[in-house]
């Protein structure tokens, strides 16, 4: 019982500051990675997709839900990629454990981005761990894309950069992670370079990162990019994970915290009638 009474506490504490910046965490924020001065080659044309679920895909609640986290994304946006002063151009999201809402959050994010924002953005799924169950969002599912080849092939030199792009909406495309076949490191080491590259072709880049603790590989992709937004599944992650988390970032420049699955503020009469 004391520990659930912490647990609602740190919850309720994050409520309150989760859209501030990384002093949420104690980090310490990273200088940020130099961008090459040379002007990169524009990328290739990729594939158009549709971006979009059917509205009967969800129920009400889900709706009004989905709505909420939507503008918590927007306001993150904003607050990240679209201030005034040291806007992040790559931003990863990643998560304690599996199972927090972490592709979601990226897809949402990604898609208020390229709807606010006229500059292109890249969406990619960086993480090779078997899904937490079944039923688990991938971002090839959501997209209606072929899950490979994707970002291991690519970077393994197995495919061209126009393989495994789709272009799902006017100014945002996405990157599935495909198969890196047991070698996420050596795939995580060319990212670097990847990453700058995609900068300079699609301005605003959102990664799509493996959970810190139950990947082994989670720290070290969360090192390559230049910023971090840390998922948390709000009254279920234990609140020791999360300060396991919280740890294993330290040194690296987050941004704060978003909380999935908070309960609608909207009364149960008002949501019949909407």
């Amino acid at each position: 019982m004391k520990e659930n009474a912490e647990d609602l506490a740190v919850t309720q504490k994050l409520m309150d500051i989760r859209l501030k910046p990384k002093e949420l965490l104690n980090g310490k924020a990273a200088s940020t990675r130099p961008l090459p001065e040379v002007a990169l080659p524009v990328a290739k044309k990729v594939q158009q997709r549709s971006a979009s679920l059917p509205a009967h895909a969800f129920s009400q609640r889900e709706r009004i839900a989905m709505h909420d986290l939507q503008e918590q994304c927007r306001r993150f946006c904003l607050n990240t990629f679209l201030r005034q002063q040291d806007p992040v151009r790559c931003l990863g999201i990643t998560s304690a454990i599996a199972g927090e809402g972490r592709s979601l959050l990226s897809v949402i994010m990604a898609q208020v981005l390229a709807a606010d924002s006229a500059a292109p953005v890249v969406l990619i799924e960086c993480g090779w761990e078997p899904k937490s169950s079944p039923a688990s969002l991938t971002i090839p599912t959501y997209f209606g894309i072929p899950s490979q080849p994707g970002l291991a092939e690519w970077l393994l030199g197995e495919c061209k950069e126009g393989e495994m792009s789709y272009l799902v909406a006017e100014n945002l495309t996405v990157i599935p992670a495909g198969n890196s076949r047991n070698d996420a490191i050596k795939v995580l080491q060319a990212m670097p370079k990847m990453l700058d590259r995609l900068i300079h072709t699609h301005h605003f880049v959102i990664v799509d990162l493996p959970p810190v603790i139950t990947t082994p590989y989670g720290v070290l992709a969360s090192g390559m990019v230049e910023a971090l937004a840390l998922v948390v599944r709000a009254g279920s992650t234990p609140v020791p994970l999360v300060r396991e988390a919280s740890n294993r970032l330290q040194g690296l420049q987050v941004e704060g915290v978003i909380l999935n699955q908070m309960q609608s503020k909207i009364p149960r009469w008002l949501e019949r009638i909407l």
